[in-house]
């Protein structure tokens, strides 16, 4: 446990000594913006909250402190919401969970969403947001297609490395779906660190049940070795790591598995979607280094 936990700290400390040198070269206002925000609004003055234009002109009270950015975003796609273009944002589950309880207290008339810190839209909350999705219309083009090329499409220039294989596309609620994590032609891999979240639906939810890694496999990454591995179910987080070196993974190997169980009232299509934002989920070199891999992948799961 505790050579897991070293290996996956010189990660971090390593990558945030790399974000820093990137940092140095902004202004203080820009590391501290987020590509989206979204924050409670209210229609009427409010402590905490500074007024803002929307684009018609009409003014609003958004709070300064912003309740969920683009690291709480697990997906986005272009959709049509009647009639008009408009982007669909899923929520991870932990982002899901906080914007529906503060929409259930009524602690905001709207929720306000900036785009580089310019309010671009703040619609009004009329019920609860309990489905960890948000629809987002009004934008500009080009607002829109900034935030699709960001937050869709950060790494279509890279291969995909990580692989997420579901036991069946689709089952009832009734069913146990397992999500089976693999990667693509891995050089010098020492260790990773995994974790998945289950979004969307249009009732109910997909539950983590738990997460493992059957050492006994075949195409096992680090099979014949000794590694050290630790799973947390709150986190729904997998970590493995070798105590020195690293192997080479011929084709498509295997890293671990999850297990989801529906709701009773589980309906619609689940995406199963790794959790970027840190490093939650990253791939490790020789010196505890994060590999320059695309750990973006997503599967899909349909409940009828």
């Amino acid at each position: 446990m505790r050579t897991i936990i070293s290996l996956l700290s010189v990660a971090v400390v390593a990558s945030a000594a790399s974000a820093q040198d990137r940092a140095a070269q902004r202004t203080d206002r820009e590391i501290q913006r987020s590509l989206i925000e979204f924050r409670l609004a209210a229609d009427s003055e409010r402590g905490g909250h500074d007024a803002m234009a929307l684009p018609d002109g009409q003014t609003i009270y958004v709070s300064r402190k912003p309740i969920l950015n683009d690291g709480d975003v697990a997906h986005t796609e272009s959709v049509t919401a009647a009639g008009r273009d408009a982007i669909q944002i899923d929520l991870t589950e932990a982002a899901a969970g906080r914007i529906a309880g503060l929409t259930a207290d009524a602690q905001a008339d709207r929720i306000a969403v900036l785009i580089d810190g310019k309010l671009v839209v703040a619609p009004v909350v009329a019920s609860a947001l309990t489905r960890g999705r948000m629809q987002i219309s009004g934008l500009t083009t080009a607002d829109a297609d900034r935030v699709m090329n960001s937050l869709s499409s950060r790494d279509v220039a890279r291969r995909d490395n990580l692989v997420l294989v579901p036991s069946a596309a689709a089952g009832t609620a009734a069913d146990t779906f397992h999500v089976e994590i693999f990667a693509n032609n891995v050089k010098k891999l020492r260790g990773y660190q995994i974790t998945l979240d289950a979004v969307g639906g249009d009732a109910g939810s997909l539950k983590f049940e738990q997460a493992e890694v059957d050492t006994g496999r075949g195409d096992y990454i680090f099979g014949g070795t000794e590694s050290y591995r630790a799973i947390n179910p709150t986190l729904k987080r997998i970590a493995n790591a070798l105590p020195s070196g690293g192997v080479d993974g011929v084709g498509r190997v295997y890293l671990g598995t999850y297990t989801f169980k529906p709701t009773a009232d589980a309906k619609g299509t689940f995406r199963i979607v790794t959790v970027n934002r840190g490093n939650e989920t990253v791939l490790l070199g020789p010196n505890s280094e994060a590999l320059d891999m695309n750990v973006s992948a997503q599967t899909t799961i349909s409940i009828k």
